[in-house]
């Protein structure tokens, strides 16, 4: 029984042929040239930006679909915010 080193050693080189290295070369190069340049979506700024008096130290916040509730760590209870 062959050792693994000798069985490692008995298999053949797989190397692309110069044919295949030109052929994927090409086809690289030529795939570049059909990709169209990706532009970023511009979104309008807001109109409208408001602060919401909440406690202290404000941890987590919750929309229902009609209010916005905000949680407070250091009061231990929740705030509700108009939408």
């Amino acid at each position: 029984m062959k050792s693994a080193r000798s069985r490692i050693a008995d298999v053949p080189e797989a190397r692309p042929s110069i044919v295949q290295t030109i052929l994927l070369t090409l086809l690289l190069c030529l795939s570049n040239a059909f990709v169209s340049p990706a532009n970023a979506q511009q979104f309008a700024s807001p109109d409208i930006v408001q602060n919401f008096p909440v406690n202290a130290n404000p941890l987590g916040l919750a929309f229902d679909g009609t209010n916005i509730w905000v949680t407070n760590f250091s009061s231990n209870n929740v705030s509700k915010l108009r939408p």
